[in-house]
């Protein structure tokens, strides 16, 4: 008789230790009624840096090389065509639309190249003095960034390149042409940042002869 007394008792203590281990898991919740487990790992949209602005790759398309000639394309939710015509020689913008609105008059008589970049399209225009470095938001439908010599330091835009948010910008100085000093300095690069949906001011890199 003794021996089962002794032996309910272990039975009791072995469920009540177990019961305490399942009330502490609960309470912490280790463990749910739905049978899922937490292990206290941080979602990977919830980590620091994985902001969709600080992390994705920004998509973009480039079209170049637009020797007076026409382009139609679509691609990432934005429509892009461009109609250009050649009298005796010189090159005149048609139109330029995208996404069906004509902003023809934001940029220059010609367009030599455009680039679809995130919800934004980069559109270097010109005619014989030199090129206009034109951004055009989708998220607002205007100009926010046109760059020339007058905001650009003394600098025409020759070309420029993008690196996920990095755009950088290669200039020539235009000088006694536009009104200007001599800056002692034929060539420029520049630098704009692309960040939550904004473009910053183009930082100067670097000067070169």
């Amino acid at each position: 008789m003794e021996n089962n007394h002794k032996g309910v008792i272990a039975l009791l203590i072995v469920i009540i230790i177990i019961l305490t281990v399942l009330c502490v898991l609960f309470a912490t919740k280790t463990i749910s009624f739905n049978g899922s487990v937490n292990d206290n790992k941080p979602n990977a949209e919830n980590k620091p840096g994985t902001d969709n602005n600080d992390t994705k790759t920004i998509k973009s398309k480039l079209v170049n090389n637009l020797i007076c000639s026409n382009s139609n394309i679509t691609y990432n939710g934005i429509t892009v065509n461009l109609e250009q015509i050649n009298n005796d020689g010189n090159c005149f913008l048609k139109s330029f639309t995208i996404n069906d609105k004509d902003i023809k008059n934001d940029i220059s008589s010609s367009v030599t190249s455009y680039e679809i970049y995130d919800n934004n399209v980069i559109i270097l225009s010109g005619d014989n003095s030199g090129l206009v470095f034109t951004i055009y938001s989708l998220s607002t439908n205007s100009t926010v960034v046109e760059l020339q010599p007058s905001n650009l330091n003394g600098y025409f835009v020759t070309s420029y390149t993008t690196n996920d948010n990095i755009i950088t910008i290669n200039g020539k100085e235009c000088g006694e042409q536009c009104g200007n000093q001599p800056t002692g300095y034929t060539y420029a690069t520049f630098e704009i940042e692309y960040l939550n949906n904004n473009f910053s001011n183009p930082k100067l890199i670097s000067h070169s002869n």
